[in-house]
């Protein structure tokens, strides 16, 4: 006889005890559908990299109702191209332009109370999709969505991310990082430059121990910030997160995809009629 066996009544009343959790993630999961249908339609060659994240941002601001650290963007908007696999979005100045025969992965992330605590990970919507022109690419780019939805602990959140290339199938650190986050774990670090005591109440401010990138500070209007900034990662306050990359003349796909492990089921919050 099975002493610790969960009855399916005690299951449901753990349900319970989470439906407002659980309406929070749905919340950002909506947003995170509408967001993708708008860009999938609206996304061309000839667009640059810095337009297709202001409009996919702007989108995704209106409809959760951006409000401080509450609701908003969970992370930066990779959009990746090729043999970049991940952690690229363009900085102030980046004049890269979608091409025909480019593969790129729109990795972007919402949340609702989704800021990370020490006892909670926060409720962030993180799922991704791989845009492409030439047919040329579609095995690539199946083949990995077949393995997302192929792919583990009762009210536990998951981000089911898959890549597939072209290339040697490792990656390496890129170059001009653009992505960056606070280290949780830091604890207090003393600053004897003013201008970074200055960024670093700006992003407690502003992202908390959430992911942001250069951009962002840009339109907070800071200005002048970059000394700053190195000085916050090299003194371990602030991590980067550089590009990841496969070998030049490589192609990556991408799909991911957030899963809700509830007592009663399991729950694909982020599927759309999409994917």
């Amino acid at each position: 006889m099975a002493i610790n066996r969960t009855t399916s009544e005690e299951c449901k009343a753990r349900d319970r005890a989470h439906l407002e959790t659980y309406q929070e993630f749905r919340e950002g999961a909506e947003v995170h559908r509408q967001t993708r249908a708008h860009i999938k339609k609206w996304l061309r060659p000839g667009v640059t990299m810095i337009e297709l994240c202001e409009e996919l941002e702007r989108t995704s601001r209106a409809l959760i109702k951006e409000r401080g650290l509450q609701a908003g963007l969970a992370f930066p908007t990779g959009c990746s191209l090729n043999h970049v696999a991940a952690h690229y979005t363009p900085n102030a100045g980046d004049t890269t332009v979608l091409s025909y025969d480019d593969v790129c992965k729109v990795d972007f992330g919402v949340h609702v109370n989704g800021i990370p605590t020490f006892y909670s990970s926060g409720r962030i919507i993180d799922c991704a999709f791989t845009v492409h022109f030439n047919p040329k690419y579609d095995k690539l780019v199946e083949a990995v969505k077949d393995a997302t939805n192929t792919g583990i602990k009762e009210n536990e959140y998951y981000a089911i991310e898959t890549f597939g290339s072209t290339g040697r199938g490792y990656v390496n650190d890129g170059e001009e990082v653009s992505h960056y986050m606070k280290n949780f774990h830091a604890g207090h670090v003393p600053l004897r430059i003013s201008r970074s005591k200055q960024l670093l109440s700006v992003i407690d401010r502003n992202f908390g121990t959430l992911a942001f990138c250069r951009r962002w500070l840009d339109r907070l209007g800071e200005t002048k910030y970059l000394m700053a900034l190195k000085n916050l990662c090299d003194v371990g306050v602030v991590d980067p997160y550089p590009p990841l990359c496969d070998q030049r003349g490589s192609y990556t796909a991408q799909w991911e995809h957030t899963i809700l492990l509830r007592p009663t089921c399991k729950e694909v919050v982020s599927r759309g009629p999409d994917y």
